[in-house]
């Protein structure tokens, strides 16, 4: 991983303001199997509705507005699936990518603990480059990939 990066976004729709952030890996060069890329897209969703939930912040408001949040991902992930299998209408790629929730909710299980060393430093910083995110995450960060900064 080169690195990792969070950009406030502010907005003023006719519903009155609205505060988030997006984010963005840079990865570098590397090849990912479809499956891994598409549970990866799955776990962004996942992860943030659990920390919501963990969190006590959890509201069916707050769920749809994380479920908004991830419609890039749910787009890319349409893309990943119509590039192998064309042909299908958007709604059956869409329940075609669920069937990637349960691995992704499973590796949240697993690494939650990962998640939360990389979230808070990442959160409070803005940015980490991949070795830092590497070494927070307990995880190595292959030279090839290593960021140089």
């Amino acid at each position: 991983m080169i690195d990792v990066g969070l950009t406030p976004e502010e907005a003023l729709p006719p519903c009155g303001p609205v505060h988030g952030v997006s984010g963005v890996t840079h990865t570098g060069p590397m090849a990912v199997h479809p499956e891994s890329y598409l549970t990866m897209l799955a776990a962004g969703e996942l992860a943030h509705q659990r920390w919501l939930r963990n969190s006590g912040l959890f509201t069916p408001a707050r769920a749809w507005a994380v479920e908004r949040g991830a419609v890039d991902d749910t787009g890319k992930a349409i893309g990943v699936l119509r590039q192998h299998f064309p042909g299908i209408p958007d709604d059956g790629y869409r329940q075609w990518f669920w069937q990637y929730r349960s691995a992704a909710e499973a590796l949240l299980v697993a690494h939650w603990e990962c998640v939360l060393n990389v979230a808070g430093p990442l959160g409070s910083r803005g940015h980490l480059n991949g070795d830092e995110a590497a070494a927070l995450a307990g995880l190595p960060n292959p030279p090839e990939l290593a960021s140089e900064l």
